[in-house]
């Protein structure tokens, strides 16, 4: 949870809730309304989307937060892009300059060395600055560089094998990935990291699957980057990684799923896990094109290019918006209200944890499931209300 001085405002006797956002002391602090070039730049956080349980920023990511705003303002700078892990942020600023905040333990920061200790402080990444990032994804602990010369690295924890190197050693030190193929873009969530190639293959690890050996299931695991074979020639311009599972988007807005599969987060009509991508029949029958894909912990969203939002997975903290369903195996339709018509259509999504939230192209947004812990979930879409607005 985002420090209440941030997200409530201060020095106010009256209380609020946790879906109201005041930036007012922020922009107070920035002094903004001083300069002839001030702009307004507003952005989503869904907290448990890439933190999980968000109280391990305690009230020091927006100490740090704030005091790198002030920094830059002073310096006729701004911050132009995040990227948030598990309980650390990255930066980017107009001036291609990095900067880190959060826990360290695996070297996240790109500081000189891990600390064991947790500290806290706002980080310059130099080695990234210098090398000039072209693309950069975080996931819980670790993290993807594409450097401007087309070099892929990692850094961050790799219990699990997400560095890439082969082993399941720490590598809390940038280790270089090797990739035969011209790289388009890189994607990276939880502890999964995807490539997209420029001719339309996708590699990825680490990969679980389960394979028979003399009767028994016994899970392989690869830790180096392999690539994901389809059914059909597939072009894919779109993934996104859930907990074990993975969404694809083809050219032609085809959905093909594939991982575990106990929540019925595949989308299939069942709880059978995948070891290679699967079209999503449901929404091929209906002949419904996909525009964007989000595949949260245990659940998955996707719009429609006519704009239907669909949903399916896990609900038990009522993530999908249906308030009496435990799980969907199959994709179901969530309308939300003042939105039937498709004629203002969700720009963005974001599947969480335990949260879904859509953006729309009016500027609203909404949102199901938990994303307090001092309140209860969202049952339905409802809509996050800003109640006070400073004018620029």
């Amino acid at each position: 949870r985002l420090e209440q001085e941030m997200m409530f405002g201060r020095n106010t006797a009256e209380p609020r809730t946790s879906d109201e956002v005041v930036f007012n002391h922020i922009i107070e602090e920035l002094d903004v309304t001083k300069s002839n070039t001030a702009k307004l730049v507003t952005f989503i956080i869904d907290l448990h989307a890439q933190m999980d349980l968000s109280t391990v920023y305690s009230g020091t990511w927006s100490r740090d937060y704030i005091h790198l705003h002030k920094t830059l303002a002073k310096r006729n700078e701004r911050i132009i892009h995040y990227e948030l892990g598990d309980s650390f942020t990255m930066a980017f600023t107009d001036n291609n300059e990095v900067y880190s905040w959060g826990t360290n333990d695996f070297n996240q920061l790109c500081a000189s060395g891990p600390d064991s200790s947790f500290s806290w402080g706002l980080t310059r990444c130099n080695v990234i600055s210098a090398m000039g990032s072209k693309s950069l994804k975080l996931g819980s602990d670790h993290g993807l560089f594409l450097s401007e010369t087309n070099r892929l690295y990692s850094w961050g924890r790799n219990s699990n094998g997400q560095s890439g190197k082969g082993s399941f050693s720490p590598s809390t030190e940038f280790s270089e990935i090797l990739i035969d193929q011209p790289i388009d873009s890189i994607h990276c969530k939880f502890n999964t990291n995807f490539i997209l190639t420029k001719e339309g293959s996708v590699y990825g690890w680490p990969l679980k699957s389960l394979e028979s050996l003399e009767g028994n299931s016994v899970e392989r695991v690869r830790v180096t980057p392999s690539q994901i074979v389809f059914p059909d020639r597939v072009l894919v311009k779109n993934v996104s990684a859930g907990n074990e599972f993975s969404l694809f988007l083809s050219e032609f807005g085809l959905l093909y799923s594939m991982g575990r599969n106990c929540m019925g987060e595949l989308g299939l009509g069942d709880k059978t896990p995948r070891n290679s991508p699967i079209l999503v029949e449901t929404l091929a029958s209906m002949q419904k094109r996909v525009a964007l894909i989000s595949a949260g912990f245990k659940h998955a969203a996707v719009v429609s290019t006519t704009g239907n939002f669909f949903v399916w997975g896990s609900n038990k903290s009522r993530q999908l918006g249906f308030p009496n369903v435990r799980c969907s195996t199959l994709p179901l339709e969530l309308v939300v209200p003042n939105y039937e018509s498709n004629r203002v259509k969700i720009r963005s999504v974001q599947a969480g944890f335990v949260s879904t939230f859509m953006l729309f192209n009016d500027r609203q947004v909404y949102y199901t499931g938990l994303v307090s812990n001092d309140k209860g979930p969202a049952c339905v879409p409802t809509l996050v209300t800003y109640k006070k607005i400073v004018s620029l």
